[in-house]
């Protein structure tokens, strides 16, 4: 049992910093995109257009790793 336990808290760890990693990618997605399709966005609508991108992906990346985080536990308490 206790052994479960330290598995599970190292999971947990892992997801956290799975978390982290997976909102710096969207956030250096966004700066791609941004590099893209920012140019031809007027300068008063590039903040609107960057937290509208934000917030489209963010949400998604932070549901798939909730999902991870549930089947991971799941697994370990087996």
């Amino acid at each position: 049992m206790v052994l479960k336990l330290q598995a599970l808290h190292q999971v947990l760890k892992d997801i956290s910093l799975l978390r982290v990693i997976l909102q710096c990618l969207v956030i250096l997605r966004l700066q791609v995109l941004k590099m893209k399709v920012l140019p031809w966005v007027p300068m008063l609508q590039r903040l609107m257009v960057l937290r509208l991108l934000f917030l489209r992906a963010l949400p998604q990346v932070l549901t798939d790793l909730s999902l991870l985080q549930v089947t991971l536990q799941a697994l370990v308490l087996q």
